[in-house]
């Protein structure tokens, strides 16, 4: 028999394939303990992991106040504001870049005490639309991050993994 969680429950597949959903402790202590294994695995191939997760309200980036040049300037570079600003509407862009920037430096505080500036962190696209994070000092040179944004209508959501690069 086979633990699997979905929505909350934990279920096992027996072998015939048919779900059941269980109150039994075993298979969720055995489905736990898998968990466990697979984070240590990770860790082993990647070394220590930095995760960063962000919520942005996109109608925040249609305030005047944060519009300000002054402001923008202190958040993002002159690429990532080319390129927002270049669209119909900016506010989900600025939003998505913004949340991005949040989900980093929680992502590469987790993984040491450097304290991280928005402007230091750069939000670009690839030529598939992927967003690429740059990290302007040297020090974050030996860091890969990854990055994804998604966003609704009315929100932004940002999730980044940071980890050491391979040699």
């Amino acid at each position: 028999m086979r633990c699997r969680s979905e929505k909350g429950l934990v279920s096992a597949i027996d072998d015939d394939a048919n779900l059941h959903d269980i109150e039994n402790w075993s298979c969720q202590s055995r489905w736990m303990e898998g968990l466990r294994n697979m984070s240590t695995h990770a860790r082993d191939l990647l070394g220590q992991v930095g995760v960063g997760v962000d919520i942005e309200s996109i109608d925040r980036f249609r305030d005047r106040d944060v519009l300000r040049p002054s402001v923008l300037n202190k958040i993002f570079t002159r690429r990532e504001l080319d390129y927002c600003l270049s669209k119909e509407s900016s506010a989900p862009h600025l939003a998505a870049r913004f949340s991005g920037k949040e989900a980093v430096i929680k992502a590469i505080g987790s993984l040491s005490n450097l304290r991280l500036f928005y402007n230091e962190i750069e939000i670009l696209n690839n030529d598939i639309g992927v967003p690429i994070v740059r990290l302007s000092r040297d020090e974050l040179a030996k860091l890969e991050v990854k990055l994804s944004l998604s966003h609704s209508e009315d929100k932004v959501l940002a999730f980044a993994l940071a980890a050491e690069k391979q040699q």
